[in-house]
């Protein structure tokens, strides 16, 4: 399939030359600015802070959505921080439980007797990280805590969430600050949800 050069149209701005497979444009409006992100990623340090305190923490990031929102974010914690990353697949329909979820990347650091912050950038259902949660819990982590800057209704009812940042409803679609479409518009500075797909 060939591609062809669009814009993601915005609102307010237009991230321009943008690679979508032809005929599909996207029509997105922006649904948080990069100011919002900003001040919620550094309310959620903040309550972050004030749990751990001086505790050093094993900050595990979930490949590839979170990469953006986990640097943020750590640059604004104060304990001792070990990085580490993991990432998953799915298999079969999107809305199946967990038992179709399968690692990929596995940590590299030592887990055993951790304060883990398990760290994502969007959960649609809360599969991959109940997923590795337990995964986490297998590797006897002294403590699990994950922290999602946008969270969707199903994954508040599939697993525990201690930090979340905005909500939105569970059918939107969004692009922007890590998250793609057809792996494009990760680096846009704000979340654009995207109307429709021509």
């Amino acid at each position: 399939m060939s591609l062809k050069q669009f814009s993601v149209k915005t609102k307010n701005d237009t991230l321009s030359l943008i690679n979508i497979y032809k005929g599909n444009m996207l029509d997105t409006s922006i649904l948080f600015s990069e100011k919002q992100i900003q001040q919620k990623v550094s309310n959620l340090a903040r309550q972050i802070n004030q749990v751990y305190g001086e505790r050093e923490i094993l900050a595990l990031g979930i490949l590839r959505g979170a990469f953006v929102f986990y640097t943020d974010l750590l640059k604004q914690l104060e304990q001792n921080i070990i990085c580490d990353f993991c990432a998953v697949s799915f298999y079969g329909p999107s809305k199946k439980a967990s038992h179709e979820t399968t690692l990929t990347l596995d940590i590299k650091s030592p887990v055993k007797g951790k304060d883990v912050l398990l760290i994502d950038c969007i959960s649609d259902h809360g599969y991959s990280l109940e997923f590795i949660r337990k995964h986490l819990e297998q590797r006897k982590a002294l403590s699990i805590k994950t922290a999602v800057l946008i969270v969707k209704p199903s994954a508040l009812k599939n697993t525990q969430i201690d930090f979340k940042g905005f909500e939105i409803d569970q059918e939107a679609f969004i692009v922007g600050y890590g998250i793609d479409y057809n792996n494009k518009g990760r680096n846009l500075k704000h979340f654009a949800q995207i109307k429709e797909i021509n």
